[in-house]
């Protein structure tokens, strides 16, 4: 059984992102672990906290009744057999409580919202999101724009520069989508015509072979014309992608050679939701 992940502020975009995720995933048996953190030093000062025991548990029991209404909603209006939902409250920051439900209930994927192209919203709630993608390196995410639809896996588009050799095993979460889904896949290369090398083309062959050949309609070398976070997301809008998927290396070749934080800037800005691998270590 597929473990998700869903921590939520109770937001329009975390909700959206929690349906997202159950949409998704409607033909797999899977568990739900909707979480909501708090962090009472950020409200109150230690000397209000120690001399209030109670307020930490009047907190925890509102937020659990919220999140349980939150699943008897999610039960009546998908009524899905396949699914099993579990409420998570954590007394600690957004990061510090996904770490632990990450180890506790061995997660396999974190689904999380963000509010897309809106550059005012970057500096607001969106920094949460991100914050988690820098430093969580040993979980999938996959980050869902607000008001994004569900509408299938059709089209995925997978930006890479074929440096690295892929394994199985890291590209698990893709290979599931593509596998529910039967996705097509669109690798696209973003170097400015440089032919590739003898690892890179092995590297290459690799990918398809892991992807399956069929899934694999397209091959596309683009140049940077803009920023590279720009052409992946022109080239998703071009070909209606519904979903950019990027592994993220500790020391990435491109990111090196364009100065450009590129997963980072995707989650930010893009339109189209991101599933982002962690390197295998």
């Amino acid at each position: 059984m597929k473990t998700i992940l869903l921590p939520t502020d109770f937001s329009d975009n975390a909700t959206n992102a929690i349906h997202y995720a159950v949409e998704a995933h409607k033909n797999q048996d899977c568990k739900f672990y909707l979480m909501h953190s708090y962090a009472l030093d950020l409200f109150f000062t230690n000397k209000e906290l120690e001399s209030d025991s109670e307020l930490d548990q009047e907190m925890r029991s509102q937020y659990e009744k919220e999140l349980e209404w939150m699943i008897i909603e999610l039960r009546r209006s998908y009524n899905n057999s396949k699914h099993k939902f579990e409420s998570v409250v954590k007394s600690n920051s957004l990061y510090g409580a996904i770490v632990e439900v990450v180890a506790e209930k061995a997660i396999d994927l974190i689904v999380m919202g963000t509010q897309g192209s809106s550059g005012l919203r970057e500096i607001f709630m969106g920094s949460n999101t991100v914050s988690v993608l820098k430093r969580i390196r040993n979980c999938p995410i996959l980050i869902i724009p607000a008001d994004t639809v569900y509408k299938g896996f059709s089209q995925i588009v997978f930006p890479t520069d074929f440096r690295q050799a892929y394994y199985r095993s890291e590209l698990l979460p893709l290979l599931d989508l593509i596998k529910y889904n039967d996705s097509k896949v669109d690798m696209i290369r973003i170097v400015g015509y440089v032919n590739l090398d003898d690892a890179q083309r092995k590297n290459k062959e690799q990918l398809s072979n892991f992807l399956g050949k069929d899934q694999v309609t397209t091959y596309v070398e683009l140049p940077i014309n803009v920023t590279v976070r720009k052409e992946i997301e022109q080239y998703a809008q071009q070909v209606e992608a519904d979903l950019i998927a990027i592994i993220q290396y500790k020391h990435s070749f491109l990111e090196k050679l364009t100065q450009e934080p590129i997963i980072k800037k995707l989650a930010f800005h893009t339109d189209t939701p991101l599933l982002v691998l962690p390197e295998l270590e």
